[in-house]
């Protein structure tokens, strides 16, 4: 199922899976990574009006690299102090 925001140029996608079943998980990260990587090649967004969540949190370093990743996690670290 997919459903849009056009004016914005957002597609947001519902597989429709069963997640209590552990092929379907599989699937679904397997869509996930799939869809990330598309994105990617297209220099678009995974964030969209929802953020990154759980579900997407394992794209950023693919999404922004490696090294701006390890800025973020310093950010992060040093804010805790």
């Amino acid at each position: 199922m997919y459903y849009a925001h056009a004016g914005a140029g957002e597609i947001h996608l519902r597989p429709i899976l069963d997640l209590k079943q552990s092929d379907d998980v599989q699937l679904f990260h397997d869509i996930s990574e799939a869809t990330a990587k598309l994105v990617k090649k297209y220099n678009g967004s995974l964030s969209g009006e929802h953020g990154d969540g759980r579900v997407r949190a394992e794209f950023i370093p693919l999404m922004i690299g490696e090294e701006n990743y390890a800025y973020l996690k310093e950010i992060k670290e040093n804010l805790g102090r």
